[in-house]
């Protein structure tokens, strides 16, 4: 007989634990009563990529229970359930199922829950077939298969089964890609038996190796179809506002509907160097290339210069708004940093080179204390497109040279930095020399007779994170001196560093302590100093501790708890030291401040831990902050 493990969860605040275990046969069959055929998925082995890391739900059991045949039964939240396996990531989870030989298969289906506790469904089930030879082919999108079942309960909590019966495939493996940040939950799995004659048939597509099935290929596709989608869409809205020529409209509509007919192989193409930057394929360029149709009849020029608010963000798909001035115009002080840009768009149908120079500043043509700037339209995680990243580009035989794809905006931006330069009011010009038609337009400098000052009253940081090489903000061996340099010129002197740092919860700069929590072997200082040495003269520094409720961690069975005489003496300890390491390097101990928990929110649980920790520090007594 199979048996099940069946646990009872107490909800208490803030966690769960497991009152009771027993054990209960599993019933042979258990499952939906709309199966539509043998479930072949039945105990098969299967991978996790990610490893599993919600708390209250992961377990040992959890390589055996989405093939196990049980199903969540309950009116308690799924994901407090051990039976289920569960994940708190950013990137996709990737779900293999082995069947053990190729095989038939009709359909499948993913049973999870949502509607509470900011736990949404899922944004898209992909699913992928394999052979023996471990290449995988996609077959189909499971919610969009499973919509003619019924939705999900949508406005509050429960539990959904997924399903479809309309594959017609074969494979070994049976890849499930779930797309649902940040949690994702799931207590059983099922693949349906197809028709023996299908094993002949060819799986459809290209082939991707296993180890490609990650989060960096997923994301780029479904990415680039959240930006066909989305700017299809809205110029397919855009075609159909009134004032549109008819022949526009058609034309713009019908160029539409070809890309979207070709979407299933646009989304799949990209080069093996991809980055987010718009357009992002020959399919998008075409899309965005339906904008230069409506600009044109709307009576804008091939190549047209405006202007708009420094800040305001750009519309990918929109009008230019060519009714303020042409005018770049920046007002500040000498040793300031302060920018000003202007806009291009190109209607015509074929990418566009614009050339330029600045005249008319002191400093002759292309000034050294003006650093030029395309801004290049990058795509989001939330799918908004966005004119932010700042490449510098440099002047090449007196001119600076930039790039407008058809139907698209590029914004100039000038970052000004004069230092040597007497204070006045200066009219200078761009200038378009050729390429698309002589043209000019002013340019203005006010310059105060002010010195930005070398140290500020007002401290500036902002969670650089330069401590330490990481992915997570692709802070790397070769880009760490330049990325500080870069910071330290614009006036950050207020660093941060992470909890790797300092958090005593790391062993080596947490130091060693006796049972009265009395430190007796200091922790390592090593990374600490390097940071302190890469940013000199800094006013204040930062560092994310990241402390939680486990209380100190160095008593010889475990941890302190928080508010226990031990727990005070050990972190006073650890205070007192660091804070004699920042008067070893000729700081002062208030120069040095704890973010002790990030992001405290309503938990009353966290406003106990930084208040038992806090207290803990202050008894110190050392200005630490």
């Amino acid at each position: 007989m199979n048996w099940t493990k069946t646990a009872v969860v107490l909800l208490m605040a803030g966690g769960a634990w497991t009152q009771h275990t027993a054990l209960t046969p599993r019933a042979a069959g258990a499952g939906p009563a709309d199966r539509p055929s043998e479930n072949i998925a039945l105990d098969a082995h299967y991978t996790l990529q990610p490893a599993p890391n919600y708390e209250y739900c992961t377990d040992a059991g959890d390589v055996k229970q989405l093939t196990d045949g049980v199903y969540h039964q309950t009116e308690e939240s799924l994901w407090t359930q051990l039976s289920t396996v569960g994940w708190q990531e950013k990137q996709p989870v990737i779900i293999t199922l082995d069947l053990g030989k190729v095989k038939p298969i009709r359909g499948v289906s993913f049973h999870t829950a949502g509607g509470r506790a900011s736990v949404k469904w899922p944004a898209t089930i992909r699913i992928f077939t394999a052979d023996e030879d471990k290449e995988f082919h996609e077959i189909g999108e499971l919610l969009s298969l499973s919509a003619q079942h019924g939705p999900p309960v949508p406005t509050a909590y429960g539990t959904h089964r997924y399903w479809t019966d309309q594959l017609r495939t074969h494979g070994r493996y049976v890849c499930l890609a779930v797309w649902s940040e940040p949690f994702t939950f799931v207590d059983e799995i099922e693949v349906y038996a197809g028709m023996p004659e299908w094993l002949m048939e060819p799986l459809p597509g290209p082939g991707i190796a296993q180890n490609r099935m990650g989060s960096g290929l997923l994301g780029i596709q479904a990415g680039i179809r959240n930006r066909l989608e989305q700017d299809i869409q809205s110029l397919r809205n855009a075609a159909q506002e009134e004032g549109v020529p008819v022949q526009t409209k058609q034309n713009v509509l019908r160029e539409l509907a070809a890309v979207e007919g070709e979407l299933g192989q646009a989304y799949r193409t990209f080069s093996p160097d991809f980055r987010t930057v718009l357009p992002l394929n020959s399919w998008h360029r075409r899309v965005l290339g339906t904008q230069a149709w409506l600009w044109r009849a709307n009576g804008l020029a091939p190549i047209a210069f405006w202007c708009s608010g420094l800040w305001d963000p750009l519309r990918l798909v929109g009008m230019p708004d060519m009714a303020g001035e042409l005018a770049v115009e920046v007002h500040l002080m000498r040793k300031e940093y302060r920018a000003a840009a202007f806009n291009v768009s190109n209607s015509s149908d074929a990418p566009m080179e614009v050339r330029f120079r600045l005249s008319g500043l002191p400093g002759g043509d292309n000034p050294d204390y003006v650093t030029v700037h395309e801004v290049a339209w990058t795509d989001t995680a939330n799918g908004v497109p966005v004119a932010a990243a700042l490449p510098e580009i440099f002047s090449v035989q007196d001119l600076y040279r930039v790039t407008v794809p058809a139907g698209m905006t590029r914004q100039v931006w000038l970052t000004f930095h004069p230092v040597d330069v007497e204070p006045g009011t200066y009219e200078g010009q761009v200038m378009i020399p050729s390429g698309v038609g002589s043209k000019s337009f002013p340019l203005r400098m006010h310059l105060y007779p002010l010195d930005f000052p070398e140290k500020q009253s007002l401290h500036l940081g902002g969670w650089d994170y330069t401590d330490e090489i990481a992915k997570t903000n692709f802070v790397t061996k070769q880009n760490q001196s330049l990325i500080v340099r870069h910071l330290r010129e614009h006036f950050v002197d207020s660093p941060w560093a992470t909890p790797r740092t300092l958090n005593p919860y790391y062993p080596q700069v947490r130091g060693t302590y006796d049972a009265q929590g009395a430190m007796t072997t200091p922790p390592d200082t090593t990374k600490f100093d390097a940071w302190i040495k890469s940013w000199p003269d800094a006013a204040q520094y930062h560092v994310f501790v990241r402390v939680n409720g486990r209380g100190f961690p160095a008593a010889p069975n475990g941890s302190w708890a928080m508010d226990t005489p031990e727990f005070t003496t050990a972190v006073k300890a650890w205070t007192t030291f660091w804070a004699g390491q920042m008067v070893n390097k000729g700081l002062k101990p208030e120069q040095l401040a704890l973010l002790l928990v990030d992001e405290p929110d309503e938990d009353p649980q966290r406003d106990h831990i930084i208040l038992a920790w806090a207290r803990a520090i202050r008894a110190a007594d050392t200005g630490v902050r």
